[in-house]
């Protein structure tokens, strides 16, 4: 009996010490801006990250702006400075039920578009080859991975507000809220366990539509995994055919 009374006591007295650091951290004004740098710090740690994402449009952005889900790996800039990346993803327009699977990549130097349905691959160095598709890809790409100064812009806004803390799937994350000199709002969701982004929600006001938004979520944020052979290298699937044409 006094064995568990110990252990009870010992439990309150950790809990007991997290909420007051949690409550330290809320009373601090400048709170927000040192996760968000502390964020920018850990960024800067990593050399390749993999995770699945889900970006979609609310209110009325969600009628100009396509759903797409996928898995992502990033590395890091090539000697051309252009991102290591490939996404493999299922994207819907917004005007249409169907949904298209594609795979985009980059090593550095040459980009290309892996089309399942066509049986096509388009590669080239420009990365225009990604055709009609290329900013809807890109979507899913959390660039302040691959920035050699991350959120380097965000930390010059002029309003960083820590609003408590918010479940992102079942990760426990700061909520913070930017708003930059311009007037540009977004919400930042950093995980309390690894302090790297979870989600990301920008703001959109419309004169007529009101307000909107676009969010970008990770999920199984994977830092430094060890693979077998680098995932950003083109290989041709059987039954293909490739050109350097530009993807429609």
């Amino acid at each position: 009996m006094a064995k568990q009374l110990v252990i009870i006591v010992s439990l309150a007295l950790i809990s007991g010490a997290v909420n007051a650091a949690d409550e330290g951290v809320a009373s601090d004004g400048n709170a927000g801006r040192k996760l968000l740098d502390q964020c920018a710090r850990k960024i800067k740690q990593v050399r390749l990250v993999r995770y699945e994402a889900d970006y979609k449009g609310t209110a009325w952005v969600a009628k100009r702006v396509a759903e797409v889900k996928g898995k992502v790996v990033l590395g890091g800039r090539s000697q051309w400075d252009l991102d290591e990346f490939r996404c493999d993803v299922a994207l819907k327009a917004p005007d249409s039920e169907e949904v298209i699977n594609l795979t985009a990549g980059s090593d550095g130097e040459l980009f290309y578009l892996i089309v399942p349905k066509t049986k096509m691959v388009y590669a080239d160095i420009d990365p225009a080859v990604l055709g009609s598709h290329n900013r809807n890809l890109r979507r899913v790409i959390f660039r302040d991975f691959t920035s050699e100064q991350p959120l380097q812009e965000i930390l010059k806004a002029q309003k960083i507000e820590l609003q408590g803390t918010e479940l992102v799937g079942r990760e426990p994350c700061h909520k913070i809220e930017v708003v930059t000199e311009d007037g540009s709002r977004s919400i930042w969701f950093i995980s309390q366990k690894d302090h790297l982004p979870r989600r990301l929600v920008r703001y959109h006001n419309h004169p007529e539509h009101g307000e909107g938004t676009t969010e970008l979520t990770l999920h199984g944020v994977e830092i430094d995994p060890r693979l077998d052979r680098s995932p950003f290298t083109l290989t041709v699937p059987a039954g293909f055919t490739k050109t350097d044409d530009f993807a429609p």
